[in-house]
């Protein structure tokens, strides 16, 4: 909510989403098949979603979590 700069993604040069963190940038693609996280968000954040268990290490992994 805060009027700063939006952080970019440094290889699509695109704002950083989650959105285009877990459906359409290259950079995650292949750590998101490795943790098993479905590239449909609703799938992936929904309450009763088998995938938030590994949600938390793949934003751990790339240090992600201080950016969104």
């Amino acid at each position: 909510m805060a009027r700063d700069p939006k952080t970019l993604c440094t290889l699509c040069n695109t704002p950083l989403t989650i959105k285009h963190l877990f459906t359409s940038c290259p950079r995650y693609s292949l750590t998101l098949n490795r943790f098993n996280l479905p590239p449909n968000l609703s799938q992936l954040l929904s309450d009763s979603s088998p995938h938030l268990t590994n949600l938390f290490p793949f934003l751990r992994l790339h240090n992600l979590l201080p950016q969104i």
